[in-house]
């Protein structure tokens, strides 16, 4: 252990990432995109959308870090 307490290895300290994640994680609310709808994105991107229809579990799993609209 060094400066700061942190466990390093080389030149980098360990165990800093699962906090920068959970910091990311907690600023941007999830990660969720609340302004724009699901169906929306898919049809301003056409190969996103493609490749949702022929990946629809990935797919559920993206579509959740967008906001619920009717036509979704």
């Amino acid at each position: 252990m060094s400066e700061h307490g942190l466990n390093w290895v080389g030149d980098l300290p360990l165990g800093t990432l699962d906090e920068d994640y959970r910091q990311e994680n907690a600023a941007n609310n999830n990660n969720v995109v609340p302004e724009i709808c699901w169906s929306k994105y898919l049809e301003s991107n056409p190969q996103v959308k493609t490749w949702a229809e022929q990946n629809p579990d990935l797919a559920l799993k993206a579509k959740r870090k967008y906001k619920n609209c009717p036509s979704d």
